[in-house]
């Protein structure tokens, strides 16, 4: 079910709002003491430089693409996720400066992370259990059949594989409120492609999230 509806256009928007959880609801650095972040609003001039210190940078244009399918183990990048890139890989830093972090970057990454995610859907339940980020959702019903803790599940999976650590309860909290209060709006309101937008919107939000993007 993959249908550039005006609902998953708004999805994507909501995504994009969602995009900084995962560094401390908005401030963009590093768990790394050793790193110093930088503030994609600050200016050259509110930059301090701290003898010793290594600057964070983010995926740049060629490899973001790559980091997603990586982390997530997609085995078949579908030729529309790869158009996708191509369109939209142009708005992203080509060397990775965190400075570059942009509005228009972090809706090209949010777009490519749908499409990532939509592969994902389609091909998560023929993986062993072991390896899929789904089986705690039944996509087959609407998200009444769907409780805070089944999405948790998928949000903790994504995150360890993709953030490389645990999602904090705070970010989880945000993110379920975000979801389900998108889920509200949705005409569909209880069914099961309202399952699927609540699912692909989370799991576009974690692949396109700072802390996903970040190295």
């Amino acid at each position: 079910m993959r249908v550039k509806s005006k609902f998953f256009i708004s999805l994507l928007t909501a995504s994009t709002v969602f995009l900084l959880v995962g560094h401390g609801c908005g401030n963009f650095g590093s768990s790394d003491p050793n790193l110093v972040g930088l503030n994609s609003g600050e200016s050259d001039e509110d930059f301090v430089i701290l003898s010793g210190a290594k600057t964070t940078s983010v995926v740049y244009a060629k490899q973001f693409l790559n980091n997603m399918v990586s982390c997530t183990g997609l085995k078949n990048v579908d030729p529309r996720t790869i158009a996708e890139f191509e369109v939209r890989k142009t708005n992203i830093s080509e060397y990775g400066y965190a400075t570059e972090v942009t509005g228009p970057a972090l809706m090209s990454i949010a777009a490519v992370a749908g499409e990532v995610c939509s592969d994902l859907i389609e091909q998560d339940s023929s993986r062993p259990n072991i390896e899929q980020f789904f089986s705690s959702i039944n996509f087959s019903e609407g998200p009444s059949s769907m409780s805070n803790s089944d999405l948790e599940i998928v949000l903790k999976k994504l995150s360890l594989s993709c953030w490389q650590r645990n999602i904090t309860s705070e970010e989880t909290g945000i993110l379920i409120d975000g979801l389900l209060s998108i889920a509200a709006q949705d005409s569909n309101a209880n069914s099961p492609a309202a399952t699927h937008n609540i699912v692909l919107t989370a799991c576009t939000s974690m692949l396109a999230s700072l802390s996903a993007i970040e190295m």
